[in-house]
C-alpha cells in the first residue's frame, strides 16, 4: 500500500492569505462605502442642478402664464431639449390645470407623464437612482400664480457610478495581488530565516 504524501501548505503561505483575505475584506467595505457615497454625490448635484433650471424656467415662464400664451411658454420649454439630463418638464396654472408640458422625443408614455406636482412631493430620497423630480413655484411679485414641474433622469449618473466601480474593483484586485505578493515574499524570508537559525 503507497502512503500518499499531502503537501500541506506552509504556515508562511497560510499567513499571506489570511492577510489577502483581509486586505480584501477591508478593500471591498472601503469600495462599498465610496460608491455609496459616489452615488449620493451625483444625486444630490443632479438635484441641485434640476432644482436651479425648475427656478429659471418658473421666471421665464411668469409673463405666459400671466398672459396666457401657451406658445411663449412652449418655446421655453421646448429650449430644455438641449439640457442632456432634462426628460420632462410641464407648467401648471394656480389651479392645478397644465399650461405647457415638454417631453424629450423617444419616450414612453409613462415617462411623459411623469412630470405632476404630485410625483414631485413624493419624490425619492438621495438613496434612490430614480428619477429626479422636482418643484419650483411660478412667482409674480412675490405671488405663485403656477408651479413647475421637471423631471431629470439618473441616466447618466448610473453610468458614471458603473465606471466608477470598475475603477474601484480594478485598483482594488491590483492592491490585493500586490498584497499578496508582497506578503508572500516576506513569509518566505521569514521561513528561510527560521530554518538558518536552526
Amino acid at each position: 500500500m503507497k502512503h500518499v504524501k499531502r503537501d500541506t501548505p506552509s504556515p508562511a503561505r497560510e499567513m499571506a492569505r489570511i492577510k489577502t483575505l483581509r486586505v480584501g475584506v477591508a478593500l471591498l467595505i472601503s469600495s462599498l462605502v465610496l460608491l455609496v457615497y459616489q452615488a449620493v454625490t451625483l444625486r444630490t448635484s443632479l438635484t441641485e442642478d434640476a432644482n436651479m433650471l425648475a427656478e429659471m424656467v418658473g421666471d421665464n415662464t411668469a409673463a405666459p402664464l400671466m398672459f396666457d400664451d401657451k406658445a411663449a411658454a412652449g418655446e421655453v420649454l421646448h429650449s430644455l431639449r438641449k439640457v442632456p439630463y432634462v426628460e420632462t418638464v410641464a407648467v401648471y396654472k394656480a389651479n392645478g390645470a397644465v399650461f405647457a408640458r415638454y417631453s424629450k422625443p423617444n419616450l414612453s408614455e409613462l415617462e411623459r407623464g411623469e412630470a405632476t406636482i404630485e410625483n414631485a412631493r413624493a419624490h425619492a430620497g438621495p438613496w434612490s437612482l430614480n428619477d429626479v423630480i422636482v418643484e419650483s413655484d411660478v412667482k409674480v411679485r412675490g405671488k405663485a400664480i403656477g408651479e413647475v414641474v421637471l423631471v431629470a433622469t439618473t441616466d447618466d449618473v448610473v453610468v458614471q457610478l458603473l465606471h466608477y466601480g470598475a475603477f474601484l474593483a480594478a485598483a482594488s484586485l491590483v492592491a490585493i495581488w500586490v498584497a499578496f505578493a508582497v506578503t508572500s515574499r516576506m513569509g518566505a524570508r521569514v521561513a528561510q530565516g527560521e530554518k538558518e537559525l536552526e
